[in-house]
C-alpha cells in the first residue's frame, strides 16, 4: 500500500513522460478510492471552502495589483536595447573584467 503523498505524486500527470509516474510503471491507471461527485454531510465545509476560494481570488487579485504597480516604476528607467545583430562588431569596456593575464604597460 502506498503512503498518500507518494500515491497522489504517481497519480500526478507530469509533463516531463507526458503521463503519470504510476501509468509509466504498471502500464496501468490505479483506481481512485475516493468519491469524486458526492453532497457533503457538513454544511460548514462547503462554507469554508467558499471563504478559501474567495481569499484566494482576492489574493490573486492584490499579485496583479502589485505585479503592475513594480512594473510601472521599473518601466521608468528601462532603456531601449540597442540595435544589433549577430556578428555585429561592438567594443568592450574590460575594465570590470577580472583576468589572470598580466597587463601590457606601454
Amino acid at each position: 500500500m502506498l503512503p498518500l503523498a507518494e500515491f497522489a505524486y504517481d497519480n500526478s500527470y507530469t509533463t516531463a513522460i507526458k503521463t503519470t509516474p504510476f501509468y509509466a510503471n504498471y502500464g496501468f491507471h490505479p483506481k481512485k478510492m475516493w468519491p469524486t461527485e458526492f453532497e457533503t454531510k457538513n454544511p460548514a465545509s462547503s462554507v469554508y471552502g467558499h471563504r478559501l476560494k474567495s481569499i484566494h481570488k482576492k489574493i490573486a487579485d492584490t499579485l496583479e495589483e502589485t505585479k503592475r504597480r513594480m512594473g510601472k516604476y521599473y518601466d521608468q528607467g528601462k532603456q531601449d536595447l540597442p540595435n544589433m545583430s549577430i556578428g555585429d562588431l561592438v567594443m568592450l569596456n574590460a575594465k570590470n573584467i577580472p583576468t589572470k593575464r598580466p597587463t601590457k604597460i606601454l
